[in-house]
């Protein structure tokens, strides 16, 4: 018969750990059960429906709540007037991760950050940036760029995003036109300055071997 104080190891009474158990009551519905025993004292009080509903704590378990809690405790009138005090202090140039306002993306865009009083404001997305290439087009016609408005990268680089490299389209297809006439222009520069490599460098080696400068059309 199990006594109120009885120890065991675990692995005695069950358990896969070794460590040591007490047979205790629990100090909210008397309850008796094991409960594991370190420094010469019970781990647990009480039971874990007593301690859920927190009938018992002790005067250490309540020492250390109050502590915790200290200055925390506010009225729903102090958390309502403080969040307003706080809404948009560490958003922009406030927030920790500010980084200039101009940052860019995983595809390789370029994102610019626009204040509510920007005329272009309404371009921006839900955390306040727009993209800079649209923004440069828009500024360029003195106007906001509808969403259905595609901005073009002529030479395809997607953060060169000077006028002269930007062109407005208004479809999705003639975007992908754009592209792909841009990807065949780029295939053909690169196939001409392959082959001028090539010639340059048989041009050395019949240099080298002959000792006569050549000369080719």
């Amino acid at each position: 018969m199990l006594k109120l104080g009885d120890t065991k190891r675990g692995t005695e009474i069950g358990y896969k750990s070794r460590g040591l158990y007490i047979w205790h009551a629990c100090e909210g519905c008397g309850k008796e059960r094991w409960v594991s025993f370190e420094r010469g004292k019970p781990t647990h009080n009480c039971c874990p429906v007593c301690a859920k509903k927190g009938r018992i704590l002790t005067e250490e378990h309540r020492a250390k709540i109050s502590k915790a809690n200290k200055g925390r405790t506010l009225s729903k009138e102090q958390r309502a007037k403080m969040g307003k005090a706080r809404k948009g202090k560490w958003r922009g140039s406030q927030s920790w991760n500010w980084k200039g306002g101009r940052i860019i993306n995983k595809q390789g865009y370029v994102r610019v950050y626009l204040y509510p009083s920007d005329f272009f404001y309404p371009m921006r997305n839900c955390t306040g940036y727009a993209l800079e290439h649209r923004l440069v087009m828009a500024k360029h016609l003195g106007r906001c760029l509808q969403p259905w408005e595609i901005v073009h990268h002529k030479n395809g680089v997607k953060n060169d995003n000077c006028i002269e490299n930007l062109e407005l389209v208004g479809s999705v297809g003639e975007h992908s036109r754009g592209h792909n006439r841009g990807y065949q222009d780029g295939y053909q520069k690169g196939l001409a300055d392959g082959r001028l490599k090539q010639i340059q460098k048989l041009k050395a080696q019949i240099q080298e071997i002959t000792g006569k400068v050549v000369k080719v059309a």
